[in-house]
């Protein structure tokens, strides 16, 4: 599938090409860009259709984008292959649906998970490499900050929502929260010597 991706991104860049003489270094760029897209469009694409194929498109498509917004904002732990990034990202997708039907919990046990995954994005969000020279600390506590507001409004949007809305907020939350465990420790003086 990344041969697909990557003939398509060729394809396009050099349609674009036409109107605009890149430099070589800009194709380069342009391309990976194009195949970035692509990729996560393919993905998305197939997570909407197995979603609708059961029954649950809607269920997907909205915690698709919970996560999506979530991972962009506090980042975390990728995948060393594109296939195991399809896969975990499908699994956590797969256990935010699919869990929500099976499992029932109190509303104290929601709070107290709940507060339990802010804690996790309070610790190690945001799990980027970005981050990690002493410069942009500033810019990192910005986004703890985001990251930390954001999984509270999913968490407050879900448990508003209805039983299966709130575990499903909740899955979203924990499982992205655990993909930002930084087993390191790396911590802000140690950041600086990198």
């Amino acid at each position: 599938m990344e041969g697909i991706i990557q003939t398509a991104s060729v394809q396009v860049m050099r349609k674009m090409d036409k109107k605009k003489q890149y430099s070589e270094s800009e194709k380069k760029v342009i391309v990976y860009g194009l195949e970035l897209i692509f990729d996560s469009l393919l993905k998305s694409f197939a997570y909407l259709a197995v979603g609708f194929a059961l029954g649950k498109g809607m269920e997907v498509a909205a915690v698709m984008t919970a996560f999506g917004a979530l991972r962009k904002t506090s980042g975390g732990k990728h995948a060393k292959t594109n296939l195991g990034c399809f896969t975990l990202t499908g699994g956590i997708l797969a256990i935010s649906v699919g869990v929500p039907m099976i499992l029932q919990i109190s509303e104290t046990t929601y709070i107290a998970v709940a507060a339990a995954a802010l804690l996790l994005y309070l610790e190690f969000a945001p799990e980027d490499e970005y981050y990690r020279c002493a410069e942009r600390e500033k810019q990192e506590q910005m986004q703890k900050i985001k990251s930390v507001l954001l999984a509270a409004f999913i968490l407050a949007i879900g448990y508003v929502s209805g039983e299966y809305w709130r575990i499903a907020a909740l899955s979203v939350v924990v499982l992205q929260g655990v993909t930002l465990i930084n087993k390191k420790g790396v911590k802000r003086d140690e950041r600086e010597r990198i």
